[in-house]
């Protein structure tokens, strides 16, 4: 199990006789982007009753795929039944909403827009600024990621303190 499902509070699905804790990573959204088609950082995903069913498969496929179960495709379709489509839907919904960064609060009177965020500039950030490999940024959510941002920023914001008490 990753260290993000255990620092995640995830959803079970029940697939291939057994449950899997089920978070939506890094590598889990590339590879819904390469499914669908959809670009995550701009769109988003939005589970309500207007998602296709083609779009909720690929979505159930890629984070069981990533949770480590072996289905096929078709088989994460089979899970979506008529009766089972609605409870699944959910389910999925409150595994992105914990996955997903929390949003930030604006300073009032503040007018800046933070920075489009896309794959490359996160993938940039994670590389440059945290000084994580592929593999550890892939293998987390957006909020860990965020969670470390935030840590990182804590700490520069400390060490200027400091440095001004100096001087």
């Amino acid at each position: 199990m990753g260290l993000a499902r255990r620092l995640t509070r995830k959803q079970t699905i029940t697939a291939c006789g057994k449950e899997w804790g089920v978070v939506f990573t890094h590598g889990a959204l590339l590879y819904i982007q390469e499914l669908t088609g959809f670009n995550i950082f701009a769109d988003g995903l939005r589970f309500n009753a207007t998602m296709s069913a083609r779009v909720l498969r690929c979505v159930l496929y890629a984070v069981l795929r990533d949770a480590g179960c072996n289905l096929a495709m078709e088989e994460a379709g089979e899970l979506l039944s008529l009766n089972r489509i609605g409870p699944m839907r959910l389910k999925l919904a409150a595994a992105w909403n914990e996955s997903m960064p929390v949003q930030q609060l604006q300073s009032a009177g503040s007018d800046d827009k933070p920075a489009r965020m896309t794959w490359l500039t996160a993938w940039a950030a994670a590389r440059f600024d945290l000084g994580l490999s592929d593999e550890e940024w892939l293998e987390m959510t957006p909020r860990m990621a965020q969670a470390l941002s935030l840590r990182r920023l804590d700490a520069q914001r400390h060490y200027e303190l400091m440095a001004a008490v100096i001087a």
